[in-house]
Parts: C-alpha cells; structure tokens; sequence
C-alpha cells in the first residue's frame, strides 16, 4: 500500500502557519480519513487489518445469519464503504467510521432480496393457496365487494406516526348491493354526488376524524351499513303519489309556491303554472357541494328563467 502526503503551509497571519496533510491510498476502495498524521495512518491500517469484514469479498457465510433484525449501523459489520456527512473544503465526505450521521438514521440492511425469499420461504407452510374459483378481476369483486384502501409511512423522526395513515378508503360497487329503485335512489341521495360516482355505479367512502386508523375502519363500516338499512327505510313524507322522482326531495305540494298558485285560481293545466313549477324545482334543488355560494352560469340561467315564469304566470309586463 502506497501513500501519498502533500503538505500546504499557509502564512496569512506573521508569526502563524497553518499546516495541513493531505493523505490519499492508492488501493482501491481504502481511502482514510484527511488530516491523518502517520501515527493516525497506522492506527487506521491496523484497524482494518483487524476487521476483515470490511472488504465485500472476505465476507463469510449468510448476510442474513449476521443481520437478522434491525438494528442501528454497525461499521465493523457492514461491509460497504458508506459515506455519510459534511464535507469540508478539499477534503472527502467522513467514512462510516466514528459517523453520528450513519447512526441517526434508519437502515433497511436486515431486509436483503436473499433475506427476503428466506422469510417468505418460512411462512410459507403457514399459507392457504390462492382459490383457483377466482380466475378473474370479476369474481374476486362478486366474492368480495367491499375494497379497504389504506397508506403505511415510513419515516425518520421523532415519532413514526404520520397523520395521514389514518386515512381509510372503501368502495363497493351498487349492482353487488341488494337494493329497489326506491332504496337505490335514496342511497345515492344520503350519499351526495361526490361519494358516489354515477359512471362507474361505484360508492365510495372516506374517512379521516378519528385518530387511529383502527378506528376510521370501525367507523366506515358503520357508515356503509347505516347507508343501506337507511337506504330501505320509507318515510311518510316519502309516499308522495303525484311528486315525480326527478324532483329529488323537493315536494312541490308542500311548498309555499304551490300555495300562492293555489290563491290565484289558476288552472294547474296551463303552460304558465308548468313552467312555475319547473323553475321553482330548479331554484330550490341545491346546486353541487362544490359549487355552493357560487353564481355559476346554470345558477344564473334558473334565476333568469325563474323571473321569466313568474312574469307569465301573473301576465305583467316586460320591464324594458
């Protein structure tokens, strides 16, 4: 092993120097610290000479024997020249020896592909073969409809938890629920437009309040089952015989619109109180969630159509 030694000597102040050694190794993969003087220098060879492990081709037997479990950066034991740290001018990063930074961190180094497939090969005898029924995406869905979606995070830091693990998704597919048209519909109303996706016929519900997940689990699948016995649930106020279910949960026989109609003594046939009707209907609907307290242009429309039919129906004149 052949060492290089160069010394800077630097007279910026009188009656100060300032030396510095700079040390380099001409083998591959060794390169000692900076700043060694020859004493330190052997120290350092001895030190490796000491520890074998430190070249990957000297490494004996399974990785997986020698780095069972997790556990904090051993640099006597890992036999990779890992650098981790600040970096000074003219100088290398620190090596893995004496590194704080090494040791702060979380390593992987127990989960090897080859210790990977040992584990897997374990647990192995405890495993059930997959059902050969469930041939396609399909079946799996008839079989099981309900899909729980879910987030684990990995983090260094002062406390693994990370709020958004919490998160909970399920979906399930209506047509694998038994439900009427009556049931059918209410649901997708309990539900609102933004859980239940009418392209794809699927409902989905999300849920973060509570501060496990555990807990967002629980609370899920009492919504999905509140949902559907509600669902099937009929109101009195729901056995309307002449209210449309295009008119959603506004009745228009119980409003105050159908009253003032009913005061002027207008014919319920004419075309004037149908227009009424139809502009009053889209007035009171709510728009969507996410468009509430906007003016958006079909807002605008049904209020300009709502002033058209209310002009008609009490034959005023057009105001210039």
């Amino acid at each position: 092993m052949t060492t290089v030694q160069k010394i800077c000597v630097s007279l910026n102040m009188p009656r100060i120097r300032h030396i510095r050694v700079f040390s380099s190794v001409s083998s591959a993969g060794l390169v000692p610290k900076p700043y060694l003087p020859d004493n330190l220098m052997k120290k350092t060879k001895e030190r490796i000479a000491r520890h074998p492990s430190f070249l990957a081709d000297t490494l004996e037997g399974e990785w997986s024997d020698i780095w069972p479990l997790p556990n904090q950066f051993n640099p006597y034991l890992v036999p990779l020249p890992l650098r981790m740290g600040h970096t000074q001018k003219f100088c290398v990063s620190p090596d893995k020896y004496t590194s704080v930074e090494l040791l702060k961190v979380q390593n992987f180094l127990h989960l090897t592909p080859p210790a990977i497939k040992k584990h897997c090969a374990a647990l192995k005898k405890f495993c059930t073969p997959f059902p050969k029924e469930l041939k396609t995406q399909q079946d799996c869905e008839r079989e099981f409809p309900v899909e729980t979606h879910t987030v684990d995070y990995v983090a260094a830091g002062k406390t693994p938890r990370n709020p958004a693990a919490r998160v909970v998704t399920k979906t399930i597919r209506l047509s694998n629920l038994v439900l009427d048209h009556h049931a059918r519909l209410k649901l997708t109303q309990l539900a609102g437009k933004e859980r239940y996706n009418r392209s794809n016929d699927i409902l989905t519900i999300k849920v973060d309040r509570c501060p496990v997940k555990k807990q967002n689990q629980d609370f899920a699948d009492y919504l999905l089952t509140a949902l559907y016995f509600e669902s099937w649930k009929t109101e009195p106020w729901e056995s309307k015989e002449n209210t449309s279910h295009s008119d959603g949960y506004y009745w228009w026989e119980d409003s105050p619109s159908y009253q003032n109609v009913k005061n002027l003594s207008l014919s319920w046939d004419s075309p004037a109180v149908e227009k009424y009707r139809e502009s009053v209907r889209e007035i009171k609907l709510e728009p969507e969630p996410e468009k509430l307290g906007i003016l958006t242009e079909e807002r605008k429309e049904a209020v300009s159509n709502y002033k058209d039919s209310v002009i008609k129906l009490l034959n005023l004149p057009v105001l210039a």
